[in-house]
């Protein structure tokens, strides 16, 4: 970069196209095509009208004094349109356009020659113009083309940056959908084996055989996915179930509710499951969290009340502040959901 600063200089345009900007990237001082007149000739005459009929407020950058400074790159990353005009292959331009590929997409690549653009950028939205009447009027509709395009499609990959990028997140995803897939796999195994012996413990009426219960505590210990707040919600109810029984031994209310809840857990694991085999399970928008909050509960005689707020069941509550989350003296409290 030259030690020339940059500054905003707007284009003419309505005031309500403020919240869909087209930013400018392009030659200042003057090249092998153009001198320094003519490039605002340019973005006068040409790229700003253009971006008027498209219904995008338009600016570029202007000459100063200094360095390349922390606005520019701001107008880069949040720029809802960025068009580039690489005509001459102005190294400032390149490096701004490289800003912008790593930063954000629905960039416009322009020049006044297919020769200016490199072969690895056609494929993507690129233009080329010029500045006679007619060229201008077929820039102008092409320009609107391609905005439409970008507007249907706002998140379209248009750059080989966000190609590597979204193939990148693609195979991470995958990874971790399979990471998840085992462990409720194994959850499903281990709800499987509660069942059995919930139905032995009911038939011998006494004879306390649960085992641990360590990939349910996994996935509400870890969360390494999100099932919804109504599943979890179901899972923190039926460990406590199961926490209860095995610290009180035979309650035949109680088996019968933590049997349901087994069974309940068991059909929603495995749904959650199929949905990310098949590649359509799609997680909450909304983190779903849980709250402990304390309650009051019919304790039956001989009953700790410890153990019993634990299997109490859990009722629902909508809050937008997950930091209200309280963790303290959980022995006592029961959950609610945060969506």
């Amino acid at each position: 970069m030259d030690k020339s600063c940059f500054t905003i200089l707007t284009g003419h345009a309505p005031s309500s196209f403020t919240n869909r900007d087209l930013f400018v990237i392009m030659p200042f001082s003057g090249t092998k095509s153009c001198t320094e007149d003519q490039w605002t000739e340019i973005f006068e005459n040409v790229f700003s009208p253009a971006a008027q009929a498209a219904q995008l407020a338009c600016s570029r950058v202007q000459i100063g004094t200094g360095s390349l400074i922390k606005s520019i790159v701001e107008r880069l990353r949040t720029s809802y349109i960025v068009l580039a005009d690489i005509t001459d292959a102005n190294p400032n331009v390149f490096y701004e356009l490289g800003v912008r590929h790593s930063l954000s997409k629905r960039t416009i690549i322009v020049a006044q020659a297919a020769s200016h653009i490199p072969s690895d950028l056609r494929g993507y939205w690129s233009l080329t113009y010029g500045t006679s009447p007619k060229q201008v009027i077929k820039f102008r509709e092409e320009l609107c083309r391609i905005v439409e395009e970008i507007n249907s499609s706002p998140e379209r990959s248009d750059n080989p940056v966000a190609d590597f990028l979204e193939r990148e997140f693609s195979q991470g995803s995958r990874q971790m959908n399979v990471d998840a897939a085992r462990k409720l796999s194994a959850l499903h195994t281990e709800l499987t084996g509660v069942e059995i012996e919930l139905s032995r413990e009911q038939s011998n009426q006494g004879t306390n055989s649960i085992t641990s219960h360590t990939c349910l505590s996994l996935l509400l210990d870890f969360r390494y996915l999100d099932p919804g707040a109504e599943t979890l919600r179901l899972a923190y109810e039926t460990r406590g179930q199961l926490r209860l029984l095995a610290a009180i031994g035979y309650e035949r209310q109680l088996l019968i509710k933590a049997k349901a809840s087994v069974s309940d857990l068991k059909k929603r694991v495995d749904d959650v499951r199929q949905k990310i085999n098949k590649g359509n399970y799609v997680e909450p928008e909304q983190l779903s969290v849980m709250e402990w909050s304390k309650t009051g509960s019919n304790v039956e005689p001989g009953v700790d009340i410890r153990s019993w707020t634990l299997m109490s069941c859990a009722t629902s509550a909508i809050s937008e502040d997950v930091d209200k989350l309280k963790s303290e003296d959980r022995g006592y409290q029961n959950r609610k959901d945060i969506l």
